[in-house]
């Protein structure tokens, strides 16, 4: 019965004549530029639900002005010479308010329309995947009312065009906010049949034939139906939208709409033209847009640490260390945890070789990008293992929640985006990107060795090359033009051949932690990994793609890869540092001799070469020694909390105090000191 009385209300609604059953309860918002007032009220005595009332003063009527002249009555209010002020009273039928009314309205509408303080957020593809993508996606906007106009189940009679089409076809209507009387406030929406499309984020090229038709043949409807030729016509998107299904605003280019400021529209024939230039412009551009305080969508970022100036020390994106520390500790956990049932390779060994065979592509890749999504791969050790694509979303919410939480924002965002990437890939997603491609197809090469060295443990003759060769081959390496055009395998052999030459290094133990005793140590590949994405914590984002070897990442990822011939000598093997320094760099120009390309062979042996050298001014490559330090201590103590035996790895600890020189790395440093003497006190 209650909710049949409140249909009833409702129902009451389109009757009414006045509004005197309207009680105000407070002025949401007031803007004096427009002449409109917001208002929150209670409506029909009903004192459950709130309504939201827009009242606005109309345009003038340029057939009307001489009547309402002369129908006016005046009161002087101000004369100076020959200036003069009046307030100027005219009949009612000639100065209507123009009446908008939501009801019942939501806590969302409330929101919406409430006065707060205003905010840029500078938008990156980044922050779009990581924060405002999973606030739409967590929200569940209801857009029934856009299906019931596509459905004819409402609207229908106002429709100005429509176009049936699911891939390119739209409905033209008159906004909610226009009465049609103006040309002058002319104001129309076009809805677009396609529901899989939120907003411009989501538009690339396939989507032109879509925004051409929107384009002429919205705009010849509209001059059709009103006179209003194109050339006066604004057509634009809002980012963000106010509801998220794709639609165009279509307005008189005389009249000040709402969403028109520069962070708010975006011109339909500017959006045709950059997706021409660049089929993903708008997934990868920085778009700012103003946001309320009151919203939803501010409160999602500022709880994901966007900085608001609202903190004292530092803004919202302040480093707390022991999250840190912790995103660290995660990575140990990648070091140690297998990818899979039948795999001795771990998470982090397996992103280390994907990344090496990332380097191993042509330059012709952005091979630096390829590198940073195969080093998040192992972020899925994170939570709970999918073992189905429909699990993967569960996996990408664990994943962002857990790099939020411990991770300055903007890091954050960088380091999800590119994990968003690799389970794209995993999931098998069709792309436009060449490197998307690259990746699905690496991760397939990167399964085909995981199975084949299983196969060789039991049988190294059934362990056949060939089917890596083929896989080498679909993913394009270098050497496949040769196999193609001359049936030569050699280069691609050659590649091969470097690739199982330095996985190795995923069954390679550290020798510092077999003689410490330590049961089931890392291996290289571990160590290599860890200090790769360290680095990638650390360094600021380049857009140069043709060098690899100026990164502290690329670095670290080679620096002690010759060890998987000369295997991994330490201070105690009484070794001289010159004759180890020679064996290694004679080990590396071995590795790296007969790869395809000589360029690919340089990048790699002038990364291996900067770590050896620490040239004065080297930035990256003492960086990477500075990691190399300290992902040594981080283990050391993560291998002393699991034994519960104390202190008994100090010698780790004496042997790189005071040596670090990066100011980054020196603070965490003292700080992972301090919580081991801590942990000791305590266990004490």
């Amino acid at each position: 019965m209650a909710s049949e009385a409140k249909r009833q209300k409702v129902s009451d609604v389109n009757d009414m004549k006045t509004f005197k059953d309207f009680k105000v309860s407070k002025v949401l918002a007031e803007d004096s530029d427009s002449k409109k007032i917001t208002l929150e009220g209670k409506l029909n005595g009903d004192d459950e639900n709130s309504a939201v009332l827009i009242l606005e003063k109309m345009p003038f009527k340029t057939e009307t002005m001489q009547e309402m002249l002369e129908k006016s009555t005046l009161k002087t209010e101000f004369k100076n010479d020959i200036y003069m002020k009046f307030e100027c009273n005219t009949e009612p039928e000639l100065n209507t308010l123009k009446a908008n009314l939501i009801y019942p309205a939501t806590e969302k509408h409330l929101s919406k329309y409430a006065s707060s303080p205003i905010h840029i957020i500078n938008e990156t593809s980044a922050l779009y995947e990581t924060v405002t993508l999973s606030y739409i996606n967590e929200e569940k906007f209801t857009i029934d009312w856009v299906y019931n106009i596509l459905e004819h189940k409402k609207e229908s009679e106002r429709i100005v065009y429509e176009d049936l089409d699911p891939e390119t076809g739209f409905v033209l209507l008159p906004d909610f906010k226009w009465s049609c009387k103006q040309i002058e406030d002319l104001y129309l929406l076009a809805i677009v049949q396609r529901r899989n499309l939120k907003s411009i984020r989501d538009l690339n090229h396939r989507h032109l034939p879509l925004l051409e038709k929107l384009w002429k043949d919205g705009t010849r409807a509209i001059q059709g139906r009103y006179g209003v030729h194109q050339s006066q016509i604004r057509a634009y998107f809002h980012y963000q939208p106010s509801y998220y299904h794709l639609h165009v605003h279509f307005t008189h280019v005389k009249y000040n709409a709402p969403g028109t400021k520069v962070e708010h529209a975006h011109l339909l024939t500017s959006v045709i033209e950059n997706i021409r230039k660049q089929s993903n412009h708008y997934s990868q551009a920085l778009l700012p847009f103003s946001v309320k305080e009151s919203s939803g969508l501010y409160q999602a970022y500022e709880k994901a640490g966007y900085d608001f100036g609202k903190n004292e020390n530092g803004g919202c994106n302040s480093v707390d260390i022991d999250k840190t520390l912790q995103f660290f500790r995660m990575l140990g956990k990648a070091k140690h945890e297998p990818c899979g049932e039948d795999w001795d390779v771990t998470y982090g060994e397996s992103a280390w070789r994907l990344a090496i065979m990332a380097m191993c592509l042509s330059p012709d890749f952005d091979r630096k990008r390829l590198v940073k999504i195969s080093l998040t791969s192992a972020f899925t050790c994170i939570g709970k293992e999918p073992d189905q694509n429909s699990e993967w979303s569960q996996k990408l919410n664990e994943v962002r929640k857990f790099l939020c939480d411990s991770l300055p924002l903007e890091k954050a965002a960088e380091l999800f985006e590119l994990y968003s990437c690799h389970v794209n890939g995993r999931r098998g997603l069709k792309s436009d990107c060449i490197e998307a491609r690259a990746y699905r197809k690496l991760l397939e090469l990167e399964e085909a060795i995981l199975r084949w060295e299983e196969i060789q443990k039991e049988d190294k003759e059934a362990a056949s090359r060939k089917s890596l060769l083929k896989k080498m081959q679909e993913v394009g390496f270098s050497g496949t033009e040769k196999l193609q055009l001359f049936e030569d395998l050699s280069e691609l052999d050659n590649l091969l051949t470097f690739i199982l030459k330095v996985s190795e290094l995923t069954r390679l133990k550290r020798t510092g932690w077999v003689r410490a005793g330590i049961r089931d140590p890392e291996r290289v590949a571990g160590h290599m990994y860890r200090m790769s994405v360290m680095a990638l914590f650390l360094e600021e984002d380049s857009y140069d793609k043709r060098i690899l070897n100026g990164s502290a990442v690329i670095v670290s990822l080679v620096h002690d890869i010759a060890e998987c011939i000369v295997g991994d000598i330490t201070p105690d093997d009484g070794v001289s540092k010159e004759d180890k320094h020679s064996q290694e760099m004679n080990a590396m120009t071995i590795l790296v001799k007969n790869l395809p390309t000589g360029r690919v062979s340089l990048e790699f042996f002038n990364a291996f070469e900067r770590y050896e050298e620490q040239h004065p001014g080297d930035k990256a490559a003492h960086l990477t020694k500075d990691l190399d330090k300290f992902d040594m201590i981080m283990q050391a103590m993560e291998y002393e909390e699991k034994s519960k035996k104390g202190d008994f790895l100090q010698d780790f600890f004496d042997s790189t105090k005071n040596v670090i020189r990066h100011e980054q790395v020196q603070t965490w440093d003292q700080k992972l000191r301090e919580n081991r003497q801590k942990l000791h006190n305590d266990s004490t």
